[in-house]
């Protein structure tokens, strides 16, 4: 089940005059570079999903700080994809950014027996946080920030035990 299934089924039945229609246009893996390569023609590919759409909910960040991406790099392109979507007829009003979910590094199970951490990728996610809301306001999108809370939420779970997690094992996909 995808997010856009999440979100038919939250507003399907709750507004059954609406003319709905939900695209998930991300891929597994893909960082907001290679949507943006894929959706402005770099790619060579063209996909029709982006035709017609009226609102726009962009969310990248985790794959870009599982491959140690550069936070102003990561912000250029979630702008570059903003600017992209203006440019097919979209509000800024009609995007909303959000910011990703947390990367669980601090479970123990993500400790070595010298007490160092063994991975350090919500540090950078916590970066792409404050910079997207920074773009938001800048741009005057809407902005949903999914990191702080979840990351907030872990804390809490984690003080009762210090392995628990909100995650999957992966330390990623929100359980």
């Amino acid at each position: 089940v995808s997010y856009p299934d999440f979100l038919y089924q939250y507003y399907r039945p709750r507004y059954p005059q609406w003319d709905l229609e939900f695209r998930n246009l991300g891929t597994g893996y893909y960082t907001a570079e290679h949507a943006l390569a894929l959706y402005n023609g770099e790619s060579g590919i063209y996909d029709a999903a982006l035709e017609g759409i009226t609102k726009a909910v962009i969310m990248f960040g985790m794959n870009e700080a599982l491959d140690g991406g550069d936070p102003e790099r990561y912000i250029q392109n979630i702008r570059a994809l903003t600017e992209l979507l203006e440019e097919k007829g979209l509000e800024s009003t009609d995007i909303i950014l959000v910011a990703p979910t947390p990367f669980d590094q601090t479970r123990t199970s993500n400790y070595q027996e010298d007490g160092q951490m063994n991975a350090h990728f919500d540090d950078l996610l916590t970066e792409y946080t404050s910079g997207l809301r920074i773009l938001a306001e800048e741009l005057g999108t809407y902005y949903i920030d999914l990191h702080t809370p979840l990351l907030w939420a872990t804390t809490m779970v984690q003080k009762e035990n210090g392995d628990a997690t909100l995650t999957i094992d992966d330390s990623v996909h929100p359980s």
